[in-house]
């Protein structure tokens, strides 16, 4: 599922980010201990595809790692092209991430999503409804 396009109103000041994932497009992915002993883990993969920039999350987009991702999708706006976020990978979400997404498509970033609670989670931020395909 895929909304559409739209440039950031203002561009962003790429001094005043921390864009080491537009140096590198490559692949960020550490681990958060908390207290109670689980690991949260999600992989940020920025990549330059042609006419956009295209941010694959992978894991559990919760706590500090929405911290992470806001930067690297700001990061990506700088370039002042089109932005898409994909997460079909991802298999947590918390309200702090929902906002994220929701600020996300506000700027005009497509989400890409697949399964029933992803595509869910993306009708209700983009108020587009996802087609479902029947077996």
């Amino acid at each position: 599922m895929q909304a559409g396009f739209k440039t950031p109103a203002q561009p962003l000041n790429p001094l005043a980010l921390n864009c080491l994932w537009v140096a590198k497009p490559s692949g960020l992915a550490r681990a958060i201990h908390r207290d109670d002993g689980k690991t949260e883990m999600l992989r940020i993969t920025l990549q330059e595809d042609g006419a956009f920039w295209r941010l694959h999350l992978a894991g559990r987009l919760v706590g500090a790692w929405v911290a992470e991702t806001e930067n690297a999708w700001r990061c990506a706006l700088v370039s002042g092209r089109p932005v898409e976020i994909d997460i079909r990978e991802v298999t947590g979400i918390d309200e702090a991430g929902r906002c994220l997404l929701r600020a996300m498509n506000q700027e005009g970033a497509s989400l890409i999503a697949k399964g029933v609670a992803m595509e869910a989670l993306v009708e209700e931020i983009t108020g587009i409804p996802v087609r479902r395909r029947r077996a």
